[in-house]
């Protein structure tokens, strides 16, 4: 999250962590990570709890006793919660990258291959450059259609009909593909956009 934690700010949005961590191990763990945002200590994991994010799985008694299944909370400007994003393994995290680009359909700013013919052109990237064991990394296909030209597909409104599959390997799982909606100031002024 700190990695992308200008990109955040960026789109006028804020970041908090909560932990059962006393304060002083966060403040530590802050220091010597550089972590510029805050980092809300809940000691007794009184809101872990009325949350229901409290990791069931390690005992009581335990020094872990009280850890949160780790999740991301996406709230709204009044502070309704908009999205989630938990994981049932505690090594795999969500990039704020990634869902910047999907909550909020910030692209980032990371290389991109491009390549264009008569009707469409087409641009892929990916949400981060670096990846590693358990990270979540988008992988972003733009499609963009001259003006004049349409793509007609039963029962598909607004998008190109696209189908991406990707076979799970022993370093890689495929999620599920979403789609991003056009901007149809777009779509009327330049032709059709989607992106994945």
């Amino acid at each position: 999250m700190q990695e992308n934690y200008h990109k955040v700010r960026e789109a006028g949005l804020g970041l908090a962590a909560i932990s059962y961590d006393s304060p002083a191990i966060l403040k530590a763990f802050a220091s010597r990570r550089n972590i510029t945002f805050p980092l809300l200590s809940d000691a007794e994991s009184k809101i872990i709890r009325s949350y229901g994010i409290l990791n069931t799985s390690v005992e009581q008694g335990s020094s872990s006793y009280g850890i949160p299944n780790p999740g991301i909370y996406v709230l709204d400007p009044s502070g309704k919660v908009k999205a989630k994003y938990f994981e049932d393994d505690y090594r795999e995290r969500q990039t704020a990258a990634a869902i910047l680009l999907r909550e909020f359909g910030v692209i980032p700013a990371t290389p991109h291959t491009s390549i264009a013919a008569k009707h469409l052109a087409l641009s892929t990237s990916e949400s981060s450059t670096e990846a590693r064991m358990g990270r979540h990394v988008s992988l972003i296909v733009d499609v963009q259609l001259p003006a004049r030209v349409h793509v007609y597909a039963p029962g598909v409104q607004g998008y190109i009909p696209i189908d991406w599959r990707q076979e799970d390997t022993a370093v890689a799982r495929a999620s599920a593909v979403t789609f991003r909606t056009p901007d149809p100031l777009s779509r009327c002024n330049q032709g059709e956009s989607a992106g994945i």
